[in-house]
């Protein structure tokens, strides 16, 4: 079977201490977003929004700007890998990083 490998490019020195990274987390099962929250809490990650579709994370990535994605593959209007190559296809190719 073949999987898509998406990974994050995030400069490890350019976000600087004390900074946090916004993510936008989409995941259907919310026992898997709330554990998500847990590792995120105390982390350089903040969770700058939360979808369980991919109807809802695109109207997110347009609202929030994240610069990261934690994207579910399997998604109940979609998969994670057609939402992230449709985002790239409409010109949200690299997320805003600062």
């Amino acid at each position: 079977m073949h999987q898509d490998r998406l990974a994050a490019r995030v400069p490890p020195s350019d976000h600087g201490e004390g900074r946090e990274l916004p993510v936008l987390l989409v995941e259907d099962d919310a026992m898997v977003r709330s554990w998500v929250r847990l590792s995120l809490r105390d982390s350089e990650l903040r969770l700058a929004g939360e979808a369980s579709s991919v109807a809802e994370a695109r109207e997110l990535v347009g609202r929030r700007r994240p610069n990261l994605l934690l994207v579910d593959h399997r998604l109940p209007d979609g998969t994670g890998t057609d939402l992230v190559q449709r985002l790239r296809r409409e010109g949200v190719d690299r997320l805003p990083y600062s």
